[in-house]
């Protein structure tokens, strides 16, 4: 150990036998704390938010949705050989694409057995694509799953409705009531006018997708019986795909395009474009934010370092009699400052992470007018990395002014004053 380490750790301490942090250390050490402390907590609960809700809308929606063009055409570059290639069948060959699900999607009302009647999304979908939904909760009424979908000699096909949904058409809870779902745009009638094209359905259960506005507006039902409803055939009116790996996304969508020039395809970010966007400003804001306070947190340093500088001074003169150069003396309070951020962050940095373990292991509920049913909190550790270093380094700049002040002392004046 150096004689400016040993000495800017001895200036740490108190003089008394107890060895506690003298109380000026114990207010810059505070400072650094509270602010590394919220700065961790804080942009945890954002990140967060933030992944939960990348989340929910990746998990409903997939990663890249696509409308395939009216007919099948061939590949331009590569893919299945043969006239008349599907989009479908040009996806599932790709090593990229983890599931492809066909659905049929269309805005339809959705009419209780009580006259309560509300407009809906209605989503066609195979009932096994359904079950491998990674990011849906599904809470079945009965014994019947998703299977019970699909229509049987028995019963009439079943249907899925979301949470909101479900409260807003003032169903009774966990009762299989029945429900008919209209198509608007069906089929024209004797007088000339469009009539509607309507199906009954029980309702088998109810999901959350962890998003209000989906839980709000959709509902599940067999592909077959919205081919019927919308006179669709077995062609989907879009293709949900999901990457093995999210980065891979934009790389898939221009090999796609190229092999699919009349294809139109949107990835999770261009339709959720402006929420992230803000969420990304919302986050450099409070980042910038936090820095600032981190940044006022040091200048406890700069006022500790300026005291030292002054009740230090006998010390100081004794030192450079001693031989110690005035480099070296600025070392010893830029060392104290760093000392200081380092405890500072170290403590706050472990607090921080403990009270977001604790917030995982026992979340924290929202009120009903979150959507999420409890307080996400997800570190970064990448923004850790910065957080390491910035309390130091502007404790370090802090104690810089009182260094280089204390370095210009007189040790011949010093020592015949005293």
């Amino acid at each position: 150990m150096s004689f400016e380490t040993f000495i800017a750790l001895r200036y740490l301490r108190s003089k008394k036998v107890t060895r506690f942090l003298s109380f000026l250390s114990v207010i810059s050490l505070v400072g650094i704390f509270i602010s590394v402390f919220s700065f961790v907590v804080i942009h945890s609960v954002m990140n967060g938010f933030s992944v939960h809700l990348r989340e929910a809308l990746v998990g409903f929606d997939a990663h890249m949705t696509i409308i395939p063009s009216p007919l099948p055409l061939p590949p331009k570059g590569g893919g299945i050989k043969g006239e008349g290639v599907s989009v479908e069948n040009w996806l599932r060959e790709q090593k990229e694409v983890a599931t492809v699900t066909p659905v049929i999607e269309f805005s339809g009302i959705v009419q209780t057995e009580y006259g309560v009647a509300g407009g809906a999304k209605i989503r066609g979908v195979n009932p096994a694509d359904l079950a491998e939904e990674p990011n849906l909760e599904v809470f079945f009424f009965g014994d019947e799953k998703y299977s019970g979908l699909e229509e049987s000699g028995e019963y009439p096909p079943g249907l899925l409705i979301g949470e909101e949904l479900y409260a807003r058409l003032r169903f009774l809870p966990g009762d299989e009531e029945m429900v008919t779902i209209l198509y608007p745009f069906g089929d024209v009638g004797p007088s000339g006018e469009i009539e509607p094209r309507r199906r009954s359905f029980r309702v088998l259960g109810v999901f959350s997708s962890g998003f209000y506005d989906y839980d709000t507006q959709y509902a599940f039902i067999d592909l077959k019986e919205a081919s019927l409803l919308v006179s669709q055939g077995d062609k989907p009116t879009r293709i949900l795909a999901r990457m093995t790996d999210i980065r891979l996304t934009p790389p898939l969508r221009e090999k796609l395009l190229h092999a699919f020039p009349k294809t139109f395809v949107t990835t999770w970010e261009e339709q959720n474009q402006r929420l992230f966007a803000a969420l990304k400003f919302e986050r450099a804001g409070m980042i910038l934010l936090l820095s600032i306070v981190t940044f006022i947190a040091s200048f406890n340093v700069f006022g500790l370092m300026t005291l030292l500088a002054f009740t230090k001074t006998r010390d100081m003169a004794l030192f450079y009699a001693l031989g110690l150069d005035r480099g070296k003396m600025q070392a010893v309070y830029r060392r104290l400052g760093v000392f200081l951020g380092l405890l500072g962050t170290a403590l706050g940095l472990l607090g921080g992470l403990i009270l977001v373990g604790w917030l995982k292991a026992y979340p924290l509920p929202l009120p009903p007018a979150y959507y999420l049913a409890t307080l996400p909190a997800k570190v970064d550790w990448r923004l850790l990395v910065i957080v390491m270093g910035m309390s130091p380094f502007f404790s370090m700049l802090a104690a810089w002014g009182p260094a280089w002040q204390a370095s210009k002392l007189n040790p011949m004046e010093i020592l015949r004053a005293t």
